[in-house]
C-alpha cells in the first residue's frame, strides 16, 4: 500500500506544522488484505479498534495528534493493509 507521510502531505499542501491535516489526510485499510493481527490496535488504539466480532474498525479521519501513532501502525502492519495519504 502506498504510504504518504504527514510531512510530505504538509509540504505539498503548503501547510506548516501548526496547520490542521484533518481535511487532507485519510486512513484507509484494505480489508481484503487485513488479517486482523491487530498490530495497528496496539500502536494507535485511539484510531484502530476491534469490535465484538474481532473485526477491525477505524477512524478514517483522525485528529492531527494521532498521526505519529498512525504512521507507526502503518509500519507495524504485517500485511501492509494500511494506507495513509491525501483524500
Amino acid at each position: 500500500m502506498r504510504h504518504q507521510g504527514e510531512e510530505a502531505v504538509r509540504h505539498r499542501a503548503g501547510l506548516t506544522a501548526g496547520d490542521s491535516l484533518g481535511a487532507l489526510m485519510r486512513v484507509r485499510v484494505d480489508m481484503t488484505l487485513c488479517q486482523t493481527h491487530a498490530q495497528c490496535v496496539f500502536a494507535a488504539p485511539e484510531v484502530f479498534t476491534l469490535n465484538d466480532d474481532d473485526e477491525l474498525e477505524y477512524d478514517a479521519t483522525p485528529a492531527d495528534a494521532s498521526w505519529p501513532a498512525i504512521e507507526q501502525a502503518a509500519r507495524a502492519c504485517p500485511v501492509q493493509a494500511i494506507a495513509l495519504g491525501e483524500d
